[in-house]
């Protein structure tokens, strides 16, 4: 608890985690990559390269096929919100706002105009929930509307339309200058670990070509 709440909840964060619960997308891609890891550096950036090309054309292809306003997830999401609308009462207060009574006796106040609920799930998730929903159904308005333009299928196309292309053979490539081709890239000075510093003073380690 001592780190904060708003950097392991979304209930807390400042920022926008629509529907996102981690924020380290590099240990999902780790697990992926878990055998390439053993490969040389070259054949492990390829492995890598191929991965993420493969990756790009399938979701591109998925969502080009993809025929709704929101992306699959998305719509099972807004689909069982709906479902749950039907047995609400919609009272209209304005033209922007709407008191929604649930069978258990709860009240909402929905925010057509500022996409907002007192459940707090839909200004949190982007994604209407299932008073957002009633609301909009006694108002005419197109559920869709109500989510966040992240969860559209526009935006779904757009994350994968640029292409990942392959290394060209060296064959192809042009000459090198002599100046790169000729230049020795070292290694770069490094620092002990903290366990090895002696009076808080950070000691350069001797590389090889320093030796005497």
């Amino acid at each position: 608890m001592s780190i904060g709440l708003e950097h392991w909840t979304r209930s807390h964060c400042y920022g926008d985690r629509y529907n996102i619960m981690t924020s380290n997308v590099a240990e999902s891609l780790n697990a992926v990559l878990k055998e390439a890891r053993e490969l040389p550096i070259v054949s492990t950036l390829e492995y890598i390269r191929g991965t993420l090309m493969t990756w790009f054309e399938k979701r591109r292809g998925k969502a080009a096929q993809h025929k709704m306003d929101l992306t699959p997830k998305v719509e099972e999401i807004v689909q069982r919100n709906y479902e749950r609308s039907t047995c609400y009462e919609v009272i209209k207060i304005n033209n922007e706002h709407y008191e929604i009574k649930t069978t258990t006796g709860l009240s909402y106040l929905v925010d057509i105009q500022n996409k907002t609920c007192t459940c707090a799930e839909f200004n949190l998730l982007r994604i209407p929930c299932s008073h957002a929903i009633a609301a909009a159904v006694r108002c005419d308005l197109k559920v869709p509307l109500l989510a966040a333009p992240q969860y559209g299928t526009f935006f779904w196309s757009l994350a994968y339309n640029g292409n990942i292309n392959p290394v060209p053979d060296l064959s192809t490539l042009r000459e090198v200058p002599d100046g790169i081709a000729t230049r020795t890239v070292l290694p770069p000075i490094t620092r002990r670990p903290p366990d090895a510093e002696e009076e808080g003073e950070a000691e350069l380690y001797a590389l090889p070509w320093d030796w005497p």
